[in-house]
């Protein structure tokens, strides 16, 4: 009897050795045709686990699959299990040993109830690519330095880089290592991510993501200008173009923000950037020293 979870060690019961063997049969045949099942008693109530044992006629194959069936129950009763209320192992078991492949799924279900598919398309990308890193990885065993690693790797990627569409994995041509902004972008979806994982207990302790803001992880990479004034004809090309018109006629910082109803002067500097691409300087005299 074991003292801490009150259950009797488990043990195959194969029914009584046959002794009348019938002709052209063997001894093992018939044992195999007899009910087995493996017997415990937990809190002093008796249990007969049959599994699908009894489906099986050959002896080697049902003495196999009893013994396979033995020790999982051995092991369940050891971390816990308890044969009246089966659900609630299930799920304690299911916190502690998920993938990061089966909680990102639940995650990206879970977040489509609240987000815009744009958001839910860019945590889906970051983090496809972090099971890609890890398929079999178990939740709970990740560190901040197995984050850490894995964004370094992307910034200094050489290989060729894999994008996801329509839920397909794309190879390309050339590698795309990751810029200051998609190093951002990626720590908040790691974080956020992780700090799910803790709130539905697939994760104990500190969320290993919040760590990195310590760490002095930054990408050198040059994102590729978008929006550019007077090349790219879309909304935010004109948009970007009358900012700058603005600015040229002698409009203040503020008032541009205003007028493009923006809730930070960050976010207007942001449509400011290449005012050099529409700025000459040549005709401009020097003031003498």
């Amino acid at each position: 009897m074991n003292g801490v979870n009150n259950y009797t060690e488990p043990r195959l019961v194969k029914g009584k050795e046959p002794k009348n063997i019938p002709k052209g049969s063997t001894k093992e045949k018939e044992w195999a045709k007899k009910p087995w099942y493996i017997n415990y008693s937990f809190n002093g109530k008796q249990y007969r686990v049959k599994g699908d044992l009894n489906r099986i006629k050959d002896y080697k194959e049902k003495a196999y699959q009893g013994e396979v069936l033995l020790q999982s129950i051995k092991n369940d009763l050891k971390n816990g299990f308890d044969p009246t209320n089966p659900e609630a192992f299930l799920v304690k078991y299911t916190q502690e040993t998920i993938t990061l492949s089966d909680a990102v799924g639940k995650y990206l279900e879970d977040i489509k109830l609240y987000n815009r598919p744009k958001t839910v398309q860019s945590y889906h990308s970051k983090l496809r690519y972090l099971i890609e890193e890890y398929p079999n990885k178990q939740v709970q065993s990740f560190s901040i330095n197995d984050i850490e690693t894995y964004i370094r790797k992307k910034i200094h990627n050489t290989e060729p880089a894999k994008i996801f569409m329509n839920n397909k994995s794309v190879q390309l041509e050339k590698a795309i290592p990751w810029t200051h902004n998609t190093v951002r972008t990626a720590k908040g979806v790691f974080r956020a991510f992780f700090q799910w994982c803790i709130n539905n207990n697939y994760y104990k302790g500190k969320n290993p993501s919040a760590k990195l803001e310590s760490k002095k992880i930054r990408s050198e990479v040059e994102a590729k200008p978008r929006h550019v004034p007077f090349t790219r004809y879309t909304l935010y090309s004109f948009k970007h173009y009358t900012n700058i018109q603005r600015l040229n006629s002698g409009w203040s910082i503020s008032e541009i923000m205003k007028a493009n109803r923006h809730s930070s002067v960050s976010m207007t500097d942001k449509y400011l950037r290449q005012i050099n691409r529409d700025t000459d300087i040549s005709k401009k005299e020097v003031p003498a020293i």
